[in-house]
């Protein structure tokens, strides 16, 4: 169990001219440097198909693809297998086309130097190819990283559009789709949740679907038994209904960043998922700038997170009422926040598109893996995290595995 979390926002105060009025784009990490990699989203209502480099401080740089390469788009996913140096993009649309394509991107760092080329190959995958659709979440499965659970989204189904709650898998080892069981109570349609993958199991929170912003918690086992559903489960203290919000994973939490709430207002709030309790609280805020440069807020929604560096490190506490000290792990988290949109009236966000710092500290109850000195593995994608052994029970009763269900999108709804 996690003894607190502590987080500290700070702002770059370089302007990124590359970032300014960009939304729904996709960031992971590099892997070295701190560096962050973004790809597509909306610039000023315009679908973008560049590659940026975010470095943690001075400008980005835009590199080029090498041959060929994906179509602009928006509301995609990318989700980086740091153990094979590689990304994986799914799905997106421009406005006028959904997709359902599969591109691999490497992640050599020389590619990713100024003056560099990204290469990119797209994937023909195999079995029953899932629908175009965008606004889906992704979590990357497990510590081997081979497969990549995808839920939700935006998709049409005989000319008509429609919010999904279909969870697929993808099998990036042999590049075969797969769908998971559908059984029992459904699932409400939506798109915009929230994934990661976390202590063996992949948790999907929020979203919404005409009009309803969602605030419930979907979990996935990572094991491959045959009888795996998505459950439903009851969390508590769950903070704001909210769709369009981001996640990383730290130690056995899962901090939740932004998104835009059931009544349109941007959330500024951080909230904490203890995975082994499923209960949600608000961390300490460390420090957050009276005045932030050039006028950034945390506050920010269809934005982008990448989890830069992971370490831990034992850490004892003295009891002031005794002589009797605790042994705990204080995790420490590097994660960047980048782009988004201050308000949905905005559409974009004020200060140039400067990036964000966030440092989250973790401390939890000491456990025999935890007290080594070794820090922990390298972290993978903004949505995922290393597996480990099941998590405890939930708190409160937990409904049954679930099936899907389609809702009718308006004729006015949009991304």
């Amino acid at each position: 169990m996690m003894a607190g979390v502590e987080v500290e926002w700070r702002s770059d105060e370089v302007e990124h001219e590359h970032l300014h009025g960009r939304s729904g784009h996709a960031v992971v990490a590099l892997g070295h440097d701190d560096r962050a990699l973004v790809f597509g989203g909306a610039v000023r209502g315009l679908c973008a198909e560049d590659v940026l480099v975010v470095p943690p401080r001075g400008a980005s740089w835009r590199v080029p693809a090498d041959g060929a390469a994906p179509a602009r788009r928006m509301a995609h996913t990318l989700c980086r297998l740091a153990r094979s140096a590689r990304a994986i993009l799914f799905g997106g649309g421009d406005g006028k086309q959904l997709f359902a394509d599969v591109w691999e991107l490497a992640l050599a760092p020389a590619d990713f130097e100024p003056g560099g080329r990204a290469r990119w190959a797209q994937i023909a995958c195999r079995g029953e190819p899932p629908a175009a659709r965008m606004g889906h979440a992704a979590a990357v499965l497990g510590e081997a990283e081979r497969t990549l659970a995808l839920f939700g989204g935006f998709v049409k189904e005989a000319g008509h559009a429609v919010y999904t709650a279909e969870l697929l898998l993808l099998d990036t080892a042999s590049w075969q789709w797969a769908r998971v069981a559908s059984v029992g109570a459904p699932v409400p349609g939506r798109l915009g949740s929230a994934g990661a993958c976390c202590e063996g199991r992949a948790f999907f929170f929020g979203g919404s679907a005409a009009g309803h912003v969602f605030d419930d918690v979907h979990v996935l086992p990572v094991d491959d038994a045959p009888e795996r559903a998505l459950a439903a489960v009851r969390a508590s203290g769950s903070p704001t209904a909210r769709v369009h919000a981001t996640c990383v994973v730290v130690a056995a939490a899962i901090v939740l960043i932004g998104g835009t709430t059931g009544g349109g207002e941007v959330a500024d709030a951080l909230d904490v998922l203890d995975t082994a309790t499923l209960s949600w609280s608000q961390p300490a805020l460390e420090r957050a700038p009276q005045a932030w440069p050039l006028g950034v807020r945390p506050a920010r929604s269809k934005h982008g997170v990448a989890l830069l560096r992971l370490d831990s490190r034992l850490a004892i506490t003295a009891d002031d009422t005794s002589s009797a000290a605790s042994a705990g792990v204080e995790v420490r988290a590097l994660v960047v926040v980048l782009g988004g949109v201050s308000s949905e009236a905005s559409k974009h966000l004020d200060g140039r598109g400067s990036p964000l710092l966030l440092f989250v500290r973790v401390r939890a109850a000491c456990s025999s893996r935890a007290a080594s000195s070794e820090a922990l593995p390298e972290a993978s994608g903004a949505a995922s995290g290393a597996a480990g052994p099941a998590v405890g029970p939930a708190v409160g009763p937990v409904a049954g595995p679930v099936s899907y269900t389609h809702l009718r999108a308006h004729e006015t709804d949009s991304y």
